[in-house]
């Protein structure tokens, strides 16, 4: 067990914290790591400060309190890093949201990923039925005749569109 979980670690690149990283990614991809690993909390958070450089590890030195869970000290980085995209405009990004239109030549693939993007930056805790109907507001016509209510969900109505 050792052995994965320094081959998931291994496999993370390190935060430094400045304006570029985007602390939102880091999260996600290192979650996905760890659970591609099975490294449990406990293995998480004793070991995440070695991927942590420059202000992030000061920060990480400066703030060793112990967190219960991964995602309470994931909560408590993203508001220490927060995303880049985080510092717009709300208004701006929603109103990004709602004017996306899959392009005439945009595949269904690059426009879900598109709009997902942006729904994540808007509101990370945005609801499946939410993002499900700014999805289908923003397909091409034809697509959008085609898809039907059955579609209850962002993935099923993206795996439909790329199967037309």
């Amino acid at each position: 067990m050792g052995d994965a979980i320094n081959r998931a670690f291994d496999s993370i690149k390190s935060f430094h914290g400045t304006s570029q990283d985007n602390s939102r990614d880091w999260c996600d991809r290192a979650e996905i790591i760890f659970d591609a690993f099975n490294v449990n909390d406990a293995d998480r958070l004793s070991r995440i400060g070695i991927k942590l450089e420059d202000a992030a590890f000061d920060w990480y030195r400066d703030n060793q309190r112990p967190y219960g869970t991964w995602m309470v000290f994931r909560q408590t980085f993203e508001r220490a890093f927060p995303a880049p995209e985080r510092t717009q405009n709300p208004h701006l990004v929603a109103e990004q949201i709602n004017q996306r239109k899959q392009g005439s030549d945009e595949s269904v693939h690059d426009y879900y990923y598109a709009l997902d993007k942006l729904c994540r930056e808007y509101d990370p805790q945005m609801s499946a039925i939410d993002k499900t109907i700014k999805l289908v507001g923003g397909l091409r016509e034809e697509l959008r005749k085609i898809i039907t209510i059955e579609c209850s969900n962002t993935r099923t109505i993206y795996d439909t569109s790329e199967e037309l």
